[in-house]
């Protein structure tokens, strides 16, 4: 019987270490990414994975009414339209917490209209602010930096937990001299 356990035993451990001699190849199920050539993959697939969960949580919140809400991005700010008929401009809030914007349209105690947008990493959010006409919301969001402009990657960005209200405009909001005859933005590729 002992030669017997001892036999299943030396099978065992040659069947767990087969395959994972060749170049460190292994061909089990799980890998440790923090070890050997992998060391810095980790952190990849960590980043990775809970970016592909935000974007399907977002993807997931989406409502068919947000197929009519349009982004555009401008020389000088980014704006996202979302019709809202049927609504007052009291009944609309706009919220913002670090880069993840909330609309929300609310008759009464009822939830009619809400939102999830991920604004892009350049635009400068807190300095964000929204006007309805027209049944029209439009969202202003400026940029903090110059498109086409080269910006050193700094690792130290602050990261602003804290839900802000984005103020109604109390003036025509869009940036520039007369942001209604501004094109979107493009680049000139040669």
């Amino acid at each position: 019987m002992f030669r017997l356990v001892t036999l299943l035993v030396a099978i065992q451990a040659i069947a767990v270490h087969s395959g994972c001699h060749h170049n460190n190849r292994c061909n089990r199920r799980y890998h440790n990414y923090r070890s050997g050539s992998h060391a810095n993959d980790g952190d990849f697939h960590d980043l990775s994975w809970t970016v592909v969960r935000a974007d399907r949580k977002a993807q997931n919140v989406c409502h068919e009414d947000s197929s009519h809400t349009t982004e555009t991005f401008y020389s000088t700010h980014y704006e996202i339209s979302v019709p809202l008929p049927d609504f007052t401009e009291e009944q609309i809030s706009v919220k913002l917490k670090h880069r993840v914007l909330f609309i929300q349209a609310i008759k009464g105690t009822e939830k009619l209209f809400s939102e999830l947008k991920i604004i892009p990493e350049f635009a400068k959010g807190k300095d964000a602010s929204w006007i309805f006409e027209n049944n029209l919301l439009n969202i202003y969001v400026p940029y903090g930096v110059t498109l086409g402009t080269e910006v050193a990657k700094s690792c130290n960005k602050t990261i602003d937990e804290t839900v802000i209200t984005l103020p109604k405009a109390g003036i025509d909001a869009r940036f520039g001299d007369d942001s209604t005859t501004e094109e979107p933005f493009t680049e000139n590729v040669v």
